[in-house]
């Protein structure tokens, strides 16, 4: 396992919310419409604005489904990966990859009250696991700028 691929899931959710970000700003930009009640002729700079950003949003929708299931995809195989390390190494991956905290609040979520437990220290941990791992299993063994956070 790398980090790369641990990674991977805060990755494509970030991708998900800029692009709901993007359709949401598609659906702003069409406004409110008003049906045009008046026989007079268009002039011929005038364009369908509602004909061109449907199909994006379309597009983006779809493209936003897509990711939906790569991240599912992601989360399974993380979920399965993780349940084969140690309970701290479970807890860490589960707190900084599939629930997203930073790792200082991963150290909090982590700290029995005595505050030993620091954000770089549970990145060094992860860190020398997956050293450790990645030499037991060099099957799955990658880039190693890929293998530190």
């Amino acid at each position: 396992m790398t980090v790369k691929r641990l990674q991977q899931l805060q990755y494509i959710r970030k991708l998900i919310e800029k692009e709901r970000e993007r359709v949401a700003d598609l659906r702003e930009s069409l406004g409110t419409r008003s049906p045009v009640i008046s026989d007079m002729p268009k002039g011929s700079g005038t364009h369908d604005k509602l004909g061109e950003v449907v199909p994006v949003i379309v597009d983006k929708e779809a493209g936003i489904d897509d990711l939906l299931q790569k991240l599912e995809v992601e989360e399974r195989i993380l979920t399965d990966w993780i349940m084969q390390t140690s309970p701290k190494i479970q807890l860490i991956c589960r707190l900084r990859f599939i629930d997203g905290l930073s790792w200082e609040d991963v150290a909090n979520a982590l700290d029995t009250g005595n505050g030993v437990i620091t954000g770089d220290g549970c990145r060094m941990a992860l860190n020398n696991f997956l050293k450790k791992w990645n030499q037991d299993h060099p099957e799955e063994e990658a880039d190693p700028e890929q293998r530190m956070i």
